[in-house]
């Protein structure tokens, strides 16, 4: 994430916006967050200040009060929903937006070089895919325009609750008329499997 971390050695400008829920079950050891946690059935409580401790730039911040929502990939939609939410509040317009799950942000192990050598227009930019209609969710990229469009109210609609969830979220995303790209990125840990994607 070489160019999140330190953008003024990129050229690059980016803001960074975190949005998140006040509790989780997600355990990120870099950040000591949830160590010694018994999880599940705990929760681990998250609240701004823990947030602007670890991270080592500015940010716009908001932590929502969980919900009890049935099923965690509506929760995680809903999120998505919410985050995108304060950028539109910030009046700011951007060419791009990255989304990416904020635990995520400390632990994956690549970095994601960058994007902009590949037209977006069309496209939504992605890490990887478990089959041919099965797509990761932890992070994808693309204009402001299809991330808008994306993350736009109809996402409620998706009924998580059933069938496979990677590909509810893979058929959404096609027939919202995009296609396919794979994100440049290089691999730290050799011991990880991934997947690239043809353009499509």
């Amino acid at each position: 994430m070489d160019f999140l971390h330190q953008p003024e050695n990129t050229g690059i400008d980016v803001d960074l916006y975190i949005s998140t829920w006040s509790r989780t079950r997600t355990t990120n050891p870099p950040i000591n967050c949830g160590v010694g946690v018994e999880i599940p059935p705990n929760y681990i409580d998250v609240t701004e200040d823990d947030i602007r401790n670890v991270i080592t730039r500015d940010a716009v911040i908001k932590v929502h009060p969980y919900l009890e929502i049935n099923h965690t990939f509506q929760l995680m939609h809903y999120g998505w929903y919410l985050g995108f939410k304060l950028i539109e509040d910030s009046g700011n317009i951007y060419d791009y937006v990255y989304v990416m799950r904020p635990d995520l942000f400390y632990i994956q192990p690549s970095f994601f070089m960058n994007p902009f050598d590949t037209n977006y227009d069309n496209s939504l930019g992605v890490i990887g895919i478990m089959s041919d209609t099965n797509l990761a969710d932890g992070e994808f990229f693309s204009t402001y325009d299809n991330i808008k469009l994306l993350l736009s109210s109809d996402i409620f609609e998706l009924d998580s609750t059933i069938g496979n969830t990677h590909q509810i979220w893979y058929e959404y995303v096609i027939n919202k008329g995009l296609h396919l790209t794979a994100l440049p990125f290089e691999i730290k840990d050799p011991d990880r499997k991934s997947t690239r994607l043809n353009s499509s």
